[in-house]
């Protein structure tokens, strides 16, 4: 992972929250930046870039407003099931290639906002 060290911190804490839609469910949904894989089923991710990399918000996310230490070998999933997802209540983390967060089903899997409806 980026080291934030070289990162404001304060600045990517404000980019991050003006980049989130609030829902009543108590999701944080990015609205920023999705990534999707590479198959059309795979299931959008939001990515910012710090430091010229791109990296998953999620992560950021748990590391900043979840004052936990820096991630590599695990990987940073939501327990809602949302992808988009970046609450930090709602953030787990998890040994690499084991998944702890609900299947999303087809009709409730969130869409980037450039993309049709």
């Amino acid at each position: 992972m980026v080291s934030l060290c070289t990162a404001d911190t304060a600045n990517l804490r404000r980019s991050i929250l003006g980049r989130i839609r609030k829902t009543r469910s108590g999701c944080w949904i990015w609205t920023g930046a999705c990534s999707y894989g590479r198959y059309p089923h795979d299931t959008p991710y939001g990515y910012l870039r710090v430091n010229r990399k791109h990296i998953q918000v999620r992560r950021l996310v748990y590391v900043l407003f979840g004052n936990q230490p820096p991630l590599r070998q695990y990987r940073v999933e939501s327990t809602c099931g949302n992808s988009l997802c970046v609450n930090p209540e709602h953030l787990v983390r998890s040994a690499t290639g084991k998944s702890v967060g609900r299947p999303v089903k087809k009709e409730n899997r969130q869409l980037c906002l450039w993309e049709e409806k």
